[in-house]
């Protein structure tokens, strides 16, 4: 099950089965969040955000972002250019 730190923006694989925790991200290069199991389950999507400027001049910059769920290859931007502005991305009902 993936989740998202809050505080730090980075996101994390839990196994149900082992309790192993793992990091999938660990950088400052932008906030993840949201993060989502495709529906083959081959891969972990989820939302970049990355924040420019100070105080109350500032602007995001959002990208959909994936792994494949193997966690062995590098991860990907999938749509987003790093061109400001949102990116609205309808994401599958879960259910637990």
């Amino acid at each position: 099950m993936p989740f998202a730190d809050e505080y730090d923006g980075d996101l994390f694989l839990f196994d149900l089965d082992t309790a192993e925790l793992t990091r999938i991200t660990d950088d400052d290069d932008g906030h993840d969040r949201w993060p989502h199991f495709s529906g083959d389950g081959e891969w972990i999507y989820w939302r970049r955000s990355v924040y420019e400027g100070e105080g109350m001049e500032w602007e995001s910059t959002d990208s959909l972002v994936r792994i494949h769920s193997n966690l062995l290859d590098p991860f990907e931007t999938v749509i987003g250019d790093g061109v400001p502005g949102r990116i609205e991305v309808a994401w599958p009902q879960a259910s637990w």
